[in-house]
């Protein structure tokens, strides 16, 4: 299982930095109005910034209510 949670998240990953990227960079340039390299690098960064939280938080909760479901959460030990 846990195998599993992990190909569907890069399989989250991938899309999202393709589709996510190019907006950001659009967004940076005309913001900023900085040079491409630079607008790149940011756009790049932030984008990969994005995408690492959304399959953290994807792998965290799946993780603990699929793979890891077997485990009481008894806290009154």
């Amino acid at each position: 299982m846990f195998f599993i949670v992990n190909v569907a998240g890069v399989a989250i990953r991938i899309p999202t930095l393709h589709f996510l990227e190019p907006p950001v960079l659009k967004f940076v340039e005309n913001t900023f109005h900085t040079t491409y390299i630079t607008a790149e690098f940011y756009a790049r960064n932030l984008t990969l910034a994005a995408a690492v939280g959304v399959v953290m938080l994807w792998n965290f909760f799946i993780n603990r209510y699929w793979t890891y479901n077997d485990i009481d959460n008894d806290t009154d030990q």
